[in-house]
């Protein structure tokens, strides 16, 4: 699927940040927000609140999809009868 030109900056900072997600549990709850600046200026991304809105969607997008798999995926196998 093609990227759209005015989404390229966000997909490639919300992909530079695949390795800074916060997890409680085993479970990511977000990306760490104090990464972004410091990845945007490494990756020569102007930060903006159109950018950060963007990411932030992609950001939801990913936690949904994430529990998604864990609803359909980590179901808990059955007592083992003894």
């Amino acid at each position: 699927m093609p990227i759209a030109k005015q989404n390229w900056h966000a997909l490639n900072l919300f992909l530079l940040l695949a390795t800074q997600w916060r997890i409680d549990g085993g479970n990511p709850t977000g990306i760490d927000y104090s990464a972004i600046a410091p990845a945007a200026k490494l990756a020569d991304v102007t930060l903006s609140p159109v950018l950060f809105e963007q990411l932030r969607r992609m950001e939801q997008a990913a936690l949904d999809i994430f529990a998604d798999h864990k609803a359909t995926h980590h179901k808990l196998a059955p007592s083992p009868q003894r």
